[in-house]
C-alpha cells in the first residue's frame, strides 16, 4: 500500500469537524457541504453495501475549507479489514473542498494520492461538483460504485499473484529497467538505484527472483520521491507490468496452441520437460 499526502495540511480530530462553520455558497449553482457532512454521507454509502470506516484520520488546510481525510475500509459487523491480503491493502481518500470550480473526491485503491491542491488519484475515483444534488447524489455514487471495488482488488490481486509466480533472470530484469526509462517510470541517472533496490531487497518477500519482487524494486525506490512524481511514475509502472503480464499470459497460450495443434499429449509432455515449461 502506498499513500501519499502532500500539500500544506494538518491532522484534526474528528469532532473538529462539527464546530466548523457552514461554508458560504460562491455563486447561485455552488452548494458547498460542511466537511463533516461529506464524511457521513461517504460513510452511508459504504454502510448501505456492509462496509464501514476505520482509522478516519481528517486533514485540514490553514483556511478549513480543504478537507483529505483517509480511512480504512473494513466489514461494518466484524470491523475486519475488506479488500486485503499479506501484500497489499486498498484505503480510501474523501477531498472535500469548498471553493466553487473543485469537485468532492473519492479515490480508492492500493495506491492513493492526495493533495491540497485539489487532486485525488487511484485504481479507483469518483468525483462530483458543489451543485444542489451534490447530497443526494453523492451518496448513491458511493452506493452504485461499491461492487467496482471487487473488481479493483480482484485486478490487483490477480496481477500481484501472477507476477509473483513468473521467475525473471537477471538479463530480463535488466531489460524491462531499460525499458522503464524508456517510458518515462524512472529516468536514466535513477537506473543504478532500482537496480540496487532489485539486487538488495529491503524485504525477505522480495529476495525471490521474480515479477513481482522486480516490481517492488521500483516502488521502494519511490519511497522518498516527490508525491507528485510518484502518482504519475506509479500509474506508468502499473501500466509496463500490465503489458508484462500480457505478453506472458500471451506467450503461454500460444505455446500451448502449438502442442495441442501438432503433438500427442505423450509427446506434449516430453517436449515440456525438455523445454522447461
Amino acid at each position: 500500500m502506498a499513500l501519499s499526502i502532500c500539500g500544506s495540511v494538518r491532522e484534526v480530530p474528528l469532532e473538529e469537524l462539527h464546530l466548523l462553520p457552514e461554508p458560504e455558497p460562491m455563486g447561485p449553482r455552488h452548494h458547498p457541504l460542511p466537511h463533516s457532512e461529506m464524511l457521513h454521507l461517504t460513510r452511508l454509502g459504504l454502510n448501505a453495501n456492509g462496509m464501514d470506516m476505520d482509522n478516519v484520520v481528517p486533514r485540514l488546510t490553514e483556511d478549513n475549507k480543504k478537507m483529505l481525510c483517509t480511512f480504512d475500509i473494513v466489514c461494518k459487523d466484524t470491523g475486519r479489514f475488506l479488500y486485503s491480503n499479506d501484500v497489499m491493502k486498498m484505503i480510501g481518500a474523501l477531498g472535500s473542498f469548498q471553493n466553487q470550480s473543485a469537485r468532492q473526491t473519492l479515490a480508492i485503491g492500493q495506491n492513493v494520492f492526495a493533495c491540497a491542491n485539489e487532486t485525488l488519484n487511484a485504481e479507483f475515483v469518483i468525483k462530483h461538483r458543489s451543485t444542489k444534488n451534490l447530497r443526494h447524489n453523492m451518496r448513491n455514487m458511493i452506493y452504485d460504485a461499491v461492487p467496482e471495488f471487487d473488481a479493483v482488488f480482484e485486478r490487483m490481486t490477480g496481477r500481484q499473484e501472477f507476477l509473483n509466480s513468473v521467475n525473471v533472470t537477471r538479463e530480463v530484469a535488466s531489460h524491462h529497467i531499460i525499458e522503464a526509462g524508456k517510458r518515462g517510470v524512472i529516468n536514466w541517472r535513477e537506473i543504478p538505484h532500482v537496480v540496487k533496490y532489485w539486487e538488495e531487497p529491503e524485504h525477505d518477500a522480495f529476495k525471490p527472483r521474480n515479477y513481482w519482487s522486480l516490481y517492488n524494486a521500483f516502488s521502494g525506490f519511490f519511497q522518498d520521491k516527490n508525491p507528485f512524481d510518484v502518482a504519475d511514475r506509479s500509474m506508468r509502472l502499473d501500466s509496463q507490468f500490465d503489458d508484462i503480464a500480457q505478453d506472458i499470459q500471451e506467450t503461454e497460450a500460444d505455446i500451448n496452441s502449438w502442442f495441442d495443434t501438432h503433438q500427442t499429449e505423450a509427446e506434449i509432455e516430453n517436449d515440456r520437460d525438455v523445454m522447461g515449461y
